[in-house]
């Protein structure tokens, strides 16, 4: 198939699905294509990945849970994404405009152009790929041969049901169900507290459970532990305080992603990253121990609308609540002004993107809706001590120390 015929499937291909899509060669995009004009191609987040994969039909998903599916032909390969099974919300598109460096003024059109993408399966546009796949090549691909490692599920199979012919897996007796029980709900205490440190530890010490038996099939086995955890978890955090839309929105994620993994140990990782993300979740929110209904709430209302300017009248409206008892009450309880306290928050946001990623200063005061870089920068000083970047500078020092 030549170019300009490449050009013309991905075209289509974009019209069809709501979703961006690129022809590369060499490496080097050669076509992109999508309905409405992106400032910034989110595909330069990944394309490193995609590049050094190298399988004829593949895909890979974030951290965000943004995927990418992608196809080679000969000396050109397809790129269609990001897309999602649910839509992409405010929290997952600001990061992305975090990681993209955008300026203030383009995240406005690049939000509109993500929020056009239609939700849809991987499995969905597997299948496209499958079919442009076999008109280019003759040779017939399932979204199987993709998703899934016969050998390596085969194997698991029979290591599993050897454990069960040798009674390995045997009646759990009422003990074991008791403690098991009873450490199950330790851990979503943790969770519904958002005690972080609480929770490292429980990791480091807690004693082995052993689930029910769900399925005779080991993944299957693992994989329906997980949905049970994640399932729990979100029902702690919500209890916790966290929004129950956002909370079954990141159990929808996590299980989605989970269930494209074929490894146990794959499945066990991404869980225990689950389990530390609501958590986190939670902990922000809490802010303090023994935190106030209204703290919370107004936690709550900070971390929603990080990448806003803040308005006092805002937050009034969305917490049913009068100016004066809100300063009265904010005061008495964190010692700060509601407009200090704000920034406190969005400052301690700050100081984990400084230590945990590369972004720009620039660009996280931009996440943050600070006016400027020199408010950030003054404002950062204001409440540490230092400026974003000594701040960057020391937490280096101090890991390589």
């Amino acid at each position: 198939m030549k170019k300009p015929d490449l050009e013309y499937v991905s075209k289509t291909i974009s019209d069809l699905t709501s979703i961006p899509i690129r022809v590369l060669a060499k490496n080097e995009i050669i076509y992109s294509y999508y309905q409405y004009p992106l400032v910034a191609d989110p595909v330069s987040l990944v394309i490193d990945n995609i590049i050094n994969k190298g399988e004829e039909i593949g895909y890979i998903v974030t951290n965000d849970f943004f995927y990418y599916a992608y196809l080679n032909y000969e000396s050109f390969e397809l790129v269609i994404g990001p897309f999602r099974l649910i839509k992409a919300d405010e929290e997952a598109i600001s990061m992305m405009t975090l990681k993209l460096g955008l300026s203030k003024e383009d995240i406005p059109s690049f939000t509109n152009a993500i929020k056009s993408i239609n939700s849809i399966s991987l499995e969905s546009v597997l299948q496209i790929l499958c079919i442009l796949y076999f008109f280019l090549t003759k040779e017939k691909k399932s979204i199987s041969d993709i998703l899934i490692d016969e050998d390596k599920t085969k194997k698991l199979n029979q290591e599993f049901n050897e454990k069960v012919k040798t009674s390995e897996i045997d009646e759990i007796d009422d003990d074991y169900k008791n403690n098991s029980l009873t450490i199950e709900n330790e851990l979503y205490s943790i969770i519904e507290n958002g005690e972080i440190d609480k929770l490292k530890a429980w990791i480091k010490d807690a004693p082995a459970t052993r689930p029910g038996i769900m399925s005779t099939d080991s993944l299957r086995q693992t994989k329906n532990t997980f949905i049970a955890a994640t399932t729990l978890s979100s029902r702690a955090a919500i209890r916790g305080s966290l929004d129950p839309k956002k909370a079954f929105s990141l159990s929808d994620l996590y299980i989605q992603k989970m269930e494209l993994l074929q490894n146990p140990s794959d499945i066990l990782s991404l869980q225990m990253n689950m389990i530390f993300d609501y958590t986190e979740r939670v902990a922000k929110i809490h802010g303090k121990k023994n935190a106030s209904i209204l703290l919370i709430d107004l936690n709550k209302y900070i971390l929603s609308h990080l990448t806003d300017v803040i308005k006092i009248e805002s937050i009034c409206d969305a917490l049913f609540i009068s100016k004066s008892v809100l300063f009265d009450k904010i005061k008495k309880e964190t010692n700060m002004t509601v407009s200090n306290y704000i920034l406190s928050v969005k400052i301690n946001e700050s100081k984990s993107l400084l230590k945990y990623t590369n972004r720009s200063i620039s660009s996280i005061s931009v996440y943050l809706g600070f006016s400027s870089q020199s408010h950030f920068n003054r404002t950062f000083k204001k409440f540490t001590g230092s400026t974003p970047l000594e701040y960057r500078l020391n937490e280096k020092n101090r890991e390589i120390n």
